[in-house]
């Protein structure tokens, strides 16, 4: 064979050639699935399954109530943490039996207005005093604020020692510089009930607005330890804006009005 012919059989070597490298780039396996190593770079791998997103979980009350709670603005009050163990007291109405049980006076006694003090929307609160004066105090005002205006009628309670533990915000002695913490303006203290939960602090340690005493707004159950009732709390409301009651710890009867239930000295009441 001469040069000329070898020449003129060039190209189509070529062409096999290239035909052939295609073939073998597109050519399967034995088993019939093509071969990943020939596959075009931008192409995955067959045998590598796509990625997929995880599942969503169904949402539940819980989550549309942790959403709510850190999408509202958080509290433009100023305010410390202390860690507080001792003496818890609350007033309840009294219907009948007392509740010695700890997990029933948790159930009877727990909040769950988010339009109070230091309420928060589908979360329960437990408001207390450090004093039984300062407990009786705010339950009267309770009375006189929400019973029917004009009605004379005989509202008998019932004091509880309750026995707390925990990490709480400390609103302690900065009424003065901080007003809104006793106003009747409850967004500012409700922004701040939102933040302490979501900082997981067991509630609010603030001065009372109805005495000279100090309140304890308590967000779960677990700081809550032991109970125990203390005594009958006769209470009889005369008027619309006047109030008799007789603590356990005196023989005398109280009378106060809705204006005496400011923050003010306890001796500077007037007892009839």
């Amino acid at each position: 064979m001469d040069i000329g012919t070898i020449a003129e059989r060039a190209p189509d070597t070529a062409a096999q050639a290239a035909q052939t490298e295609t073939q073998d780039v597109i050519r399967p396996r034995k088993n019939g699935t093509p071969d990943p190593l020939q596959q075009p770079t931008h192409e995955p791998a067959p045998h590598r399954r796509p990625l997929r997103s995880r599942p969503r979980r169904a949402l539940g009350f819980a989550d549309f109530i942790g959403n709510d709670i850190m999408a509202q603005p958080f509290a433009s009050l100023s305010y410390g943490r202390v860690l507080y163990e001792g003496a818890f007291y609350i007033v309840l109405p009294q219907h009948g039996a007392t509740l010695v049980d700890l997990d029933e006076l948790c159930m009877a006694s727990a909040s769950w207005n988010c339009q109070t003090r230091y309420g928060t929307f589908g979360r329960p609160t437990w408001y207390g005093a450090l004093d039984p004066a300062t407990a009786i105090a705010e339950h009267c005002h309770r009375v006189l604020t929400h019973r029917v205006r004009g009605a004379s009628e005989s509202v008998p309670a019932a004091l509880y020692q309750l026995h707390v533990r925990g990490r709480f915000a400390d609103l302690h002695g900065r009424e003065t510089a901080q007003p809104e913490i006793i106003a009747d303006d409850y967004r500012p203290t409700q922004a701040l009930a939102r933040e302490a939960r979501a900082r997981m602090l067991g509630g609010v340690l603030y001065p009372s607005a109805r005495s000279s005493g100090t309140c304890l707004a308590v967000f779960g159950r677990k700081v809550m330890r032991s109970a125990r009732f203390v005594d009958a709390i006769p209470i009889v409301r005369v008027a619309s804006d006047t109030i008799r009651v007789r603590p356990p710890w005196t023989g005398t009867w109280w009378t106060l009005h809705h204006d005496d239930l400011r923050r003010m000295p306890v001796e500077r009441r007037e007892y009839a």
